[in-house]
């Protein structure tokens, strides 16, 4: 079951029954005014009081992932903390995709060839929060169904140093490593990918990867869940017209993770329906929030 709520997510929690929502997997805005778009400067993810709500209709237990800017995250960070939650964990969510916005220093003066004033913007932060326990984890388990993560259904295989899944499509002309083949094990590094060194993965995952954090022999009885997800950003035939939709990939890994069998997921900014669809293709129920009613039509599109 898909439902897809149309106004301010600020308003619309307080129709939300207290301690019903299994999970929250949520893309909010990134506050930087992202090509001139008002709504991504608003305030709101920063805003103690709309972590709260999300607070009070997550079970006991229940775990949030919410992605933000990799210069401002801290922000979001101490809204959730003095929202509540507690602070569990940091996943990266590795893309390769952006341009240096930095300043070429060699413009400026010829000694300074080859400086800039940036990084390659090439990783988002995924938070992962947690409600406070009712009583003891296995209390809170018995009771409410949540508290822990599902790494058997989200298992990267042993020969993933630093717990890096990596993915793109078996057909990728511009990948950025090809590091371990299925045959030889060989984990030579390919030098010319554009991963800096130290970030190790497989190629050929994108897009059968369910075969592997879902118990394939090969994989799936071994190693542990992934804390890094490598893909691209989302192609357009995904994003249906959205400039901030993520991959189905990236998002389908999230759901699974923190959600259980049958559970419902809340998304208080939905956006194109990505998280939903995400839901839908993996048996979860999902409850999404949009106040933009051109990106609800987008949405109730897509899962159609």
């Amino acid at each position: 079951m898909i439902k897809i709520f149309i106004g301010d997510s600020l308003d619309l929690l307080d129709d939300i029954d207290e301690n019903s929502i299994d999970s929250c997997v949520t893309d909010p805005p990134y506050e930087i005014g992202f090509m001139g778009n008002k709504w991504d400067k608003t305030g709101i993810s920063y805003n103690v009081d709309f972590w709260k709500k999300i607070l009070l209709v997550l079970k006991p237990g229940a775990h949030s992932l919410v992605f933000g800017y990799r210069k401002r995250y801290h922000r979001v960070f101490c809204a959730l903390e003095d929202a509540g939650f507690e602070i569990r964990d940091t996943l990266i969510w590795l893309n390769g995709n952006g341009f240096p916005k930095g300043k070429n220093l060699g413009l400026v003066d010829s000694f300074w060839s080859g400086w800039s004033t940036e990084l390659k913007p090439a990783y988002e932060p995924i938070l992962l929060v947690r409600k406070p326990l009712d009583g003891t984890l296995k209390q809170n388990l018995d009771k409410w169904g949540v508290g822990g993560l599902n790494i058997d259904d989200c298992r990267v295989g042993p020969r993933y140093p630093s717990n890096v899944l990596l993915g793109y499509a078996d057909n990728c002309t511009d990948c950025p490593v090809k590091l371990i083949d299925d045959q030889s094990g060989d984990t030579g590094i390919s030098r010319g990918g554009r991963i800096q060194s130290g970030t190790i993965g497989k190629s050929g995952i994108y897009g059968k990867y369910n075969n592997v954090v879902k118990g394939d022999p090969g994989y799936g009885d071994r190693g542990g869940a992934s804390r890094f997800f490598y893909c691209s950003k989302a192609p357009s035939g995904e994003r249906f017209g959205h400039p901030t939709a993520k991959p189905i990939d990236l998002i389908s890994y999230l759901v699974r993770l923190i959600t259980p069998y049958d559970g419902f997921v809340l998304d208080p900014f939905f956006g194109s329906g990505t998280t939903g669809l995400a839901c839908k293709n993996n048996n979860f129920n999902c409850i999404g929030m949009e106040i933009n009613r051109e990106y609800v039509e987008m949405a109730r599109k897509r899962l159609a």
